[in-house]
């Protein structure tokens, strides 16, 4: 994540692409991450940079109960 202050500035890509390096010399078979799904810029941005939708992740959330 970058500080909003730092966004269109490159700084976001010149990290995933130093991350994308290393998981290369590392012999990595894969690199994923998550993003929530109404994160529209950043999922335009990591399908920018050649990350590909490979997965779901499914939650349920309950409300607290009051103690």
């Amino acid at each position: 994540v970058t500080s909003a202050a730092h966004r269109g500035k490159g700084v976001g890509a010149a990290l995933l692409e130093r991350v994308k390096e290393i998981a290369k010399e590392r012999n990595c078979a894969e690199l994923g991450l998550g993003v929530y799904a109404d994160n529209k810029n950043a999922l335009r941005f990591y399908k920018h940079h050649g990350l590909t939708d490979e997965a779901v992740w499914l939650e349920m959330h309950f409300p607290a109960k009051d103690e």
